[in-house]
């Protein structure tokens, strides 16, 4: 039937769109790191004058690719993760921060008790 063909030619098409996408997605992984180094890199990296009084404990600027580089599992660099955060997209810049900022933040729940 026809409707069988349709659904068979887009399976075939999204299979093939998924390899591409395979063939081009990098995956980044990312890890927590101890709290005090978390603290001193971040202490590396002070608020200006200008962040401070936005609120901010650090300079985004430069605390971001220095901790996606010290968080990252598959040894970024830094230059590497300021790139990205100066050429990507905004959306992926922020998810990039993200991803290695909430790893940081997030609580675990195999430490168990005693």
């Amino acid at each position: 039937m026809l409707y069988e063909q349709r659904a068979e030619t887009a399976r075939t098409a999204l299979a093939e769109a998924q390899k591409a996408f395979d063939a081009k997605a990098v995956v980044l992984r990312f890890t927590a790191i101890p709290r005090r180094e978390l603290e001193e890199l971040q202490a590396k990296h002070p608020a200006s004058e200008q962040e401070e009084s936005e609120g901010a404990d650090f300079s985004i600027n430069t605390f971001a690719p220095a901790l996606i580089s010290a968080a990252s599992l598959d040894g970024m660099p830094v230059d590497y993760a300021q790139h990205c955060m100066d050429t990507w997209s905004s959306a992926d810049a922020r998810g990039l921060w993200q991803a290695a900022w909430s790893i940081q933040h997030a609580a675990r729940t195999d430490l168990g008790k005693g």
